[in-house]
């Protein structure tokens, strides 16, 4: 699943990322699918591939 890291990254909220990870949030922390709250951040976005 998704942390809270990973939406503040999503939208791009920086003030909040840096709040979370001075309250030690892992930014590196991968979902299923690859994406961190670092990735997010930078504007990657990993998609499931498809079947």
């Amino acid at each position: 699943g998704q942390t809270a890291a990973m939406y503040a990254g999503l939208f791009k909220r920086v003030e909040l990322l840096d709040e979370l990870k001075a309250k030690g949030a892992d930014l590196n922390a991968e979902d299923p699918i690859g994406n961190s709250a670092s990735r997010l951040a930078s504007g990657e976005i990993r998609t499931p591939a498809p079947r």
